[in-house]
């Protein structure tokens, strides 16, 4: 039953629902962010959805959670250990990283000893470690699903008219900010869908527009992400 008069209020409930995804959090905040992020992609699902041209006057405002929602979901991205690389390699990295976060959290120095980190302190960090990696990388796979879903409720043809000026921020901010982030199969499957059905609402034109604004990294994102387009989506519609 919302009314024109009501999406603004709406959109500023989002927005104060996303405010900490704008922050730094510790691994354990990161779990309830995670529930965030799932919880604000529900309202600006059934916004564009059901009530899009309600959305004519309020879509900058729409677009800046959007692109709030990917910032968010690339830092996690950029800062997971390992990301991008195979698991064993992720997995080489992640140990590395628990030998030397063990050290800082044994302060006495017999305990810097090769002995000590066989013994089961170090085994029980190990396990505690890795375990969070691994649902912290889940989490963030099943937010970029429910992104992917907004980009493509965005990304109907019938609201070209509503979202065409906009959506090059959104593409833009995806290149750039996977320019320096290889991404694993899982990722890429779970976003590029997405992303591929605002491609798909973008003239030649505004492609050029795109990537001459863009930086090198970018760039190099760019001719692959209109490649796998052209390849996967452009004629079928799905990835």
């Amino acid at each position: 039953s919302l009314k024109g008069s009501h999406i603004s209020l709406s959109l500023h409930v989002v927005s104060t629902l996303a405010s900490p995804l704008t922050l730094r959090h510790g691994a354990r905040l990161r779990r309830a962010v995670f529930k965030v992020f799932l919880l604000v992609c529900r309202p600006l699902l059934f916004l564009i959805k059901h009530r899009a041209k309600l959305l004519a006057l309020k879509f900058a405002a729409y677009n800046k959670q959007l692109l709030v929602l990917l910032h968010y979901l690339l830092h996690i991205w950029r800062r997971r250990a390992g990301g991008g690389a195979t698991d064993g390699e992720a997995n080489t990295s992640m140990i590395v990283k628990i030998k030397s976060t063990t050290k800082r959290l044994w302060r006495h120095p017999s305990s810097y000893r090769g002995r000590a980190l066989q013994s089961p302190r170090y085994h029980y960090f190990s396990q505690y470690y890795e375990q969070q990696h691994l649902e912290e990388y889940q989490s963030s796979i099943e937010c970029a699903h429910a992104l992917s879903r907004v980009f493509e409720a965005v990304g109907q043809r019938e609201h070209i008219k509503l979202v065409n000026k906009y959506i090059p921020y959104v593409i833009h901010a995806y290149a750039e900010g996977t320019g320096a982030l290889p991404m694993d199969s899982k990722q890429k499957n779970s976003i590029l869908p997405g992303v591929f059905a605002l491609l798909a609402l973008c003239s030649e034109i505004e492609m050029k527009q795109m990537f001459a604004n863009l930086d090198e990294g970018g760039k190099a994102v760019f001719k692959i992400l209109v490649e796998d387009y052209k390849r996967t989506y452009k004629f079928t519609g799905d990835v």
